[in-house]
């Protein structure tokens, strides 16, 4: 279906597009899993760096939505959604949570929580 018309991005869309570009970049496999093309050949970094670019970018996207004024119900369940999301990745990790116990091994690291020490 084609769609009747198109929107102006308005300035929650231009950050949103932002914060999907510098993420797939920085996590090349959910790019590629999002249909996001030209990090097909590439893979994340997964050191404490990376972590930190990646809680780096949450945060500033949190305060970005906090900053701009929704200019229609499309912002507003946008900034909703996203700050919903953000919001929860972005709690604070106690440290006994911040990795699975393994049988003998080292514990698997959960990349889709916020783990940067503050």
């Amino acid at each position: 279906m084609t769609p009747t018309h198109t929107r102006t991005p308005t300035p929650v869309d231009n950050l949103i597009d932002r914060h999907l570009d510098e993420y797939a970049a920085l996590n090349p496999i959910v790019a590629t899993a999002s249909g996001i093309p030209g990090h097909e050949a590439e893979l994340p970094d997964l050191s404490p760096d990376w972590l930190a670019s990646v809680s780096a970018l949450r945060h500033r996207t949190i305060a970005g939505l906090a900053d701009t004024v929704p200019i229609d119900a499309n912002d507003r369940v946008t900034v909703a959604a996203a700050t919903a999301d953000q919001g929860n990745r972005c709690r604070r990790v106690p440290a006994e949570q911040r990795f699975e116990p393994g049988a003998g091994r080292p514990g698997r690291v959960r990349p889709d929580e916020d783990v940067v020490r503050r």
